[in-house]
């Protein structure tokens, strides 16, 4: 009995190194690959944030390694991926889009970046597909946002058409679009974008707008654009009571004024420039609209008391301070009749 408990004593104590060894040949490959992969990720974290095609060569290597030591992972392509978009590697990118979309065909970011791809090509239908199974409509949307904010209206211009081509029913891209157009001076554009955004306006990205409100500045905004590209007063009326109707639009007021200055109305003008001063009081453009009405009216001295509140509010307003300095010439060559 002492024998066999010897035995089992000497047995016991090796017992523990065995099952160690045993756990680490189960999960070697697993923790190298974890180890590499981590090495990767932190390199690519440090190239990007320091631009440096050094540290993508190695994140990639890293990367790539990690899936021969262990199981091929689609965290591991979705970084290789980016990775050998920012080293501008096509042929290595799509390998890698290809090998992760092969283990999971729906993976969003894979899409997106096949997208890239076929976008770079210049196959766009194939792009607009892959973006659409990557729902990647709203991404390119906000950094469309993004471009406009920074003054590039070009390439806010094409994220947008490439967001309205991933997701046709929303509302968003079309009246950003609109916004660009108008403040070009591209009328037809503007409507065009206007009128799409008012057909969609039940399907909105942006949620911080509630949907009539929406609704009605893109109605407005459309009756304007329409008067200014095609002068048919009748269109661009509808759409204007439209926006008044659902919102009492205050940008409705405003171009209400000037389409009935333009269309040698000015009583009715000053009317609704009335309305607006009412709603938006503190704001620079009612009164620039309503001053303009006046001056049209033949009530200089209003029109002057209103572009001068305008430049008060907002002095580096140059419409109310062109205005201005006409009504200026016209009285004084008045007085010096």
């Amino acid at each position: 009995m002492s024998f066999l408990g010897s035995a089992w004593d000497k047995k016991s104590r090796w017992a523990p190194l065995v099952v160690g060894l045993m756990l680490v040949i189960l999960f070697a490959p697993a923790l190298g690959q974890a180890v590499l992969a981590n090495l990767g990720n932190l390199s690519l974290f440090h190239a990007a944030a320091g631009d440096s095609s050094a540290q993508f060569d190695r994140a990639t290597r890293l990367l790539e390694k990690a899936n021969l030591v262990g199981k091929p992972r689609i965290a591991i392509y979705r970084n290789l991926a980016y990775a050998y978009e920012s080293l501008a590697e096509p042929m290595r990118l799509q390998d890698a889009v290809e090998r992760g979309l092969s283990m999971t065909p729906s993976d969003p970011l894979l899409l997106y970046r096949a997208g890239i791809m076929y976008y770079a090509d210049g196959d766009v239908d194939a792009a607009v597909t892959a973006w659409t199974r990557a729902q990647a409509g709203t991404w390119f949307f906000y950094r469309a946002t993004e471009y406009y904010n920074q003054g590039n209206t070009d390439e806010a211009l094409v994220n947008l058409g490439l967001a309205a081509a991933i997701a046709p029913h929303i509302s968003d891209p079309h009246f950003l679009q609109g916004t660009i157009h108008e403040r070009q001076g591209r009328w037809e554009e503007a409507e065009v974008a206007y009128r799409a955004a008012v057909q969609r306006n039940a399907f909105l990205w942006d949620t911080k707008v509630a949907p009539h409100v929406r609704l009605a500045t893109a109605y407005a905004r459309l009756g304007y654009s329409t008067y200014q590209a095609s002068g048919n007063l009748e269109q661009a009326l509808e759409s204007l009571e439209m926006a008044v109707k659902l919102n009492s639009d205050p940008w409705a007021f405003m171009f209400l004024c000037d389409i009935y200055r333009r269309a040698g109305e000015p009583i009715l003008a000053i009317e609704w420039g009335n309305r607006a001063v009412s709603q938006v009081p503190n704001q620079h453009w009612p009164y620039y609209y309503r001053g303009s009405a006046y001056m049209d009216a033949g009530d200089y001295q209003r029109a002057q008391q209103d572009l001068e509140r305008a430049l008060t509010i907002a002095p580096s307003y140059q419409p109310a301070r062109s205005r201005l300095e006409r009504l200026s010439k016209m009285l004084s060559e008045t007085s010096d009749e």
